[in-house]
C-alpha cells in the first residue's frame, strides 16, 4: 500500500509538470504557466477529496482506484500528444479562425486535462487513506507517503533533463496503466474482471506509444517548423503540404535545441533578397543556407541573416568609441559566432568564451555550427569555459578590455539574474579604466507605434536602466541592427513578388528591413564620452560598412527619465512578456 500510494503520487504530479512545461513552450512564458497549472492542479486535488467523501466509490474502493489510475494513464499519458495537436490545428487554421487564433482551444485543453488529474488526485489520496485504514495503516503514514512521492516527483524531472516531454508523458502513463494492473490484484477473489482487461489493454498500447515515441515527437517537431499554406484544410494536419523540414533536436539543462533545415523549394526571391544587402558572397553559403537554431521554440539564429546581428553585434562599439581591445571576454555564445566576429579585430590576443556545459556540449556536436562560426572556438586565441555565467563572474579575478552579453531575454528568476545589479556589478568589477560591455537587448525594445516615424524605438523594460545606473555605469548607448530601406538590388526583387501594385514593394521591404533589425546597448563605467562617426572596417565583414553603421547609432530611441526600477537577485522585476496568453510560433 505504501509503495502504490507512492507512485500514484509521483505519476499524478509528473503530469502536472509537463502540462505546464509543454503550455511555458507554446507560449514562452514558464513563470506564469506553472503557477496558473500548479493552483488548478491543487484545487483540483481538494474538489477530489470533497467528492470523495460522498462518492459511492467508497463501498469499493479497490476497483474504483483500479479505475482511477485507467483515467490517469489515459488522461495524463496522451497529455502532450493532445497539446501538440491542438496547437499544431491552431497553426494550420488561425489565419481562417478567430476562435483558434486565440488559443482559447489550447487553454480549454491544458486546465481541464489539469483538472481532471488534479481531480483523480484527490480521489485517489482519499481512496488510498481508506483502504489503508482498513489494513492498519494509519491515514496520517498514507498521506506522508504520498507528499513525499509528489517531492520525489519534482526531484527526477529536475535530475532527468534529457528525456523529452512526450517521453516522459508516456513513460508515466505507461506506468499508470502497470500500477493499475498491479493493484487490480487485489480483486482476485471477485468475479468482475474488468479491471484487469482495461488495464492490461492500456499497459499494451502504452508500451506500443512509448516504443514508437521518437517517430511521433519527429512527426508534430516537423509539423511545428514547417511552412504553412495560407489555405489549408483538416487533411493537411495528417499529410505533408510539401517539402518537410529536418531537424536534429538535442537537450541541454532542461532546454531543447533543435536545429533545423528549411525546404529550398520556392525561396529564390529570398535568397536574391539576402545577396542584395551582402556586401560580398559569405563564404560555405551553399553549406549552411536555409538552417536555423531554435532554443525552447524560438528562433535564436539563422543561417541566412547571423552575420547581419553578429557583424554589428561585435563591431559597431569597437567603432564607436575607438578602442582596439586585447582580452575580450563573451558570457554566453557558446555558438561561436561572436566569437568568430571578435577574432576578426587585430587588437584581439585572448578571448574567453563561457556559456552553460550542457549547452557547449550541445553545440560541440552540431557539425552546422562549426561551418558557420568557422572553427572559431578551436582557435588558439579562445578559451572555452563550460560554467554557469552567473558564477563564473563572481569567481573571476581576471581583466577585460571589453565584455559582451550574449544572453536569451529573461524569462523568469532564473534569467533574471543575469540582469541583475548583483550580476553587473560583478562585470564592471571585471572590466579594465577603459573598458566596457555590450548586451544583446533585442527583447527590451518595442515599437514606438508612432506613424509619423516608423523607425523610432522606445524602451520597453525601464528597471534595465536603473539597475545599470545602481550597477555603477554612467553611459548607456542603444544600437540597433539597422540597414537601409532604399537599396535598390532589394527593391527590384520585392517588386518581383508584390506585383504592380504601387507602393506595396516599398512597404514589404520596410517590413521585412525592420524585422531584421535587433538591439543591443553599449554600456561604459564613465560619463561624457565621445562616438566615433568614422568606420574602420577589419576587412572581412559581408554586411556592416560606413553607411550601416552610421544607421545603427541613429538615435531615433527614447529613453525613459524614471530610473526607479532595479533588478535585483533579492527583489527581482521578472521581465514576463505583456501577454501569457500569446501562442508563440517558430517564425
Amino acid at each position: 500500500m505504501v509503495f502504490i500510494a507512492f507512485l500514484f503520487a509521483s505519476l499524478s504530479f509528473i503530469y502536472e509538470l509537463m502540462i505546464a512545461q509543454i503550455m511555458a513552450f507554446f507560449t514562452a512564458d514558464l513563470f506564469v504557466w506553472c503557477v496558473l497549472i500548479g493552483g488548478v492542479f491543487l484545487g483540483s486535488m481538494g474538489l477530489g477529496i470533497i467528492w470523495s467523501e460522498r462518492s459511492p466509490a467508497r463501498s469499493l474502493p479497490i476497483a474504483s482506484f483500479v479505475f482511477l489510475n485507467c483515467f490517469q494513464a489515459l488522461i495524463g499519458g496522451i497529455s502532450v500528444i493532445a497539446l501538440y495537436v491542438t496547437f499544431q490545428l491552431t497553426v494550420i487554421f488561425g489565419s481562417q479562425n478567430y476562435f483558434l487564433a486565440s488559443g482559447i482551444p489550447l487553454f480549454l485543453v491544458a486546465f481541464w486535462e489539469t483538472v481532471l488529474i488534479g481531480f483523480w488526485a484527490g480521489e485517489g489520496l482519499f481512496l488510498l487513506t481508506d483502504m489503508g485504514q482498513r489494513g492498519g495503516i494509519s491515514s496520517a503514514w498514507i498521506r506522508i507517503i504520498y507528499y513525499l512521492g509528489i517531492f520525489a516527483a519534482g526531484v527526477s524531472f529536475v535530475l532527468v533533463p534529457y528525456i523529452s516531454s512526450l517521453q516522459i508523458a508516456l513513460a508515466a502513463g505507461w506506468a499508470s496503466a502497470l500500477l493499475a494492473l498491479y493493484s487490480s490484484w487485489g480483486l482476485r477473489d471477485e468475479k468482475d474482471i474488468r479491471p484487469v482487461i482495461l488495464s492490461t489493454v492500456l499497459v499494451i498500447v502504452f508500451g506500443v506509444l512509448l516504443w514508437q515515441a521518437s517517430a511521433i515527437e519527429m512527426f508534430f517537431l516537423q509539423k511545428h517548423y514547417s511552412p504553412v499554406k495560407s489555405e489549408s484544410s483538416w487533411k493537411d494536419f495528417f499529410v505533408s503540404q510539401g517539402p518537410q523540414a529536418s531537424l536534429r533536436r538535442y537537450s541541454a539543462s532542461r532546454q531543447q535545441v533543435d536545429f533545423v533545415r528549411f525546404p529550398s523549394g520556392g525561396e529564390e526571391e529570398l535568397g536574391q533578397l539576402i545577396r542584395a544587402y551582402h556586401l560580398k558572397e559569405a563564404p560555405n553559403s551553399q553549406q549552411v543556407q536555409n538552417w536555423g537554431l531554435f532554443i525552447n521554440g524560438a528562433l535564436w539564429l539563422s543561417s541566412a541573416f547571423e552575420d547581419f546581428y553578429f557583424e554589428t553585434f561585435a563591431h559597431v562599439p569597437v567603432a564607436a568609441l575607438g578602442i582596439s581591445p586585447k582580452n575580450v571576454l563573451i558570457l554566453g555564445g557558446g555558438d561561436g559566432l561572436l566569437a568568430r566576429e571578435i577574432l576578426k579585430l587585430s587588437s584581439v590576443k585572448r578571448i574567453d568564451v563561457v556559456d552553460d556545459k550542457a549547452m557547449m556540449e550541445v553545440f560541440g556536436k552540431e557539425p552546422l555550427l562549426r561551418t558557420l562560426n568557422r572553427g572559431s572556438l578551436k582557435d588558439p586565441r579562445v578559451r572555452v569555459v563550460g560554467a554557469d555565467t552567473y558564477d563564473f563572474i563572481r569567481r573571476d579575478r581576471k581583466v577585460y578590455d571589453a565584455i559582451y552579453l550574449e544572453f536569451l531575454d529573461p524569462l523568469d528568476y532564473d534569467s533574471s539574474k543575469l540582469f541583475s545589479q548583483e550580476f553587473l556589478s560583478a562585470v564592471k568589477a571585471r572590466l579594465a579604466p577603459q573598458g566596457f560591455i555590450v548586451m544583446a537587448a533585442a527583447g527590451f525594445f518595442q515599437e514606438n507605434g508612432d506613424s509619423s516615424s516608423d523607425d523610432r524605438v522606445v524602451l520597453s523594460r525601464t528597471f534595465l536602466f536603473g539597475t545599470l545606473e545602481a550597477s555603477g555605469f554612467e553611459t548607456v548607448v542603444p544600437f540597433f541592427s539597422r540597414l537601409e530601406k532604399d537599396n535598390p538590388a532589394a527593391l527590384v526583387v520585392m517588386r518581383k513578388i508584390a506585383g504592380e501594385e504601387k507602393g506595396l514593394a516599398e512597404d514589404m521591404l520596410s517590413t521585412h528591413v525592420g524585422n531584421l533589425r535587433a538591439g543591443f546597448l553599449l554600456v561604459v563605467p564613465r560619463g561624457d564620452i565621445v562616438l566615433k562617426k568614422d568606420f574602420l572596417s577589419p576587412g572581412t565583414l559581408h554586411v556592416l560598412n560606413e553607411d550601416r553603421y552610421r544607421l545603427s547609432l541613429d538615435p531615433a530611441v527614447h529613453l525613459s527619465p524614471s530610473m526607479d526600477g532595479v533588478n535585483t537577485i533579492f527583489s527581482p522585476q521578472l521581465p514576463r512578456p505583456g501577454s501569457w496568453w500569446k501562442i508563440r510560433s517558430p517564425y
